[in-house]
């Protein structure tokens, strides 16, 4: 009986260090797990600064481009007004020269019918 005890307690004592070796192993993983999740937090931490990052430069260039082309919109609006005024003078001038030769020929036409 005593040898079947001693049996039963080596046999304990072998599950025992089993034991300790699987507990050690998965202690060893599950840090190393750990630490992997650790540097992926990390990484997803940059990835969301990089991210934020490049909004507010988005962000910035979607409103200088707008400034930009609210301003040469304005410089456009400026340009064509001019165009327009200019045109309307050019319209003027047109229609002063219209009557001024119209006169003329009303005048050459009185000349001729004296001269006659």
């Amino acid at each position: 009986m005593e040898s079947l005890l001693r049996e039963i307690l080596e046999k304990v004592s072998n599950m025992d260090a089993r034991l300790d070796r699987i507990e050690i192993k998965f202690e060893k993983r599950f840090t190393e797990l750990d630490n992997r999740i650790i540097q992926l937090d990390s990484s997803i931490t940059q990835l969301d600064s990089s991210i934020t990052q490049l909004d507010n430069r988005i962000t910035e260039l979607d409103q200088r481009l707008t400034q930009e082309h609210e301003i040469t919109r304005e410089e456009l609006k400026g340009e064509i007004q001019n165009v327009y005024q200019e045109t309307q003078k050019i319209r003027e001038d047109m229609s002063a020269v219209e009557m001024i030769t119209a006169k003329n020929w009303n005048d050459i036409v009185r000349l001729k019918a004296v001269k006659l």
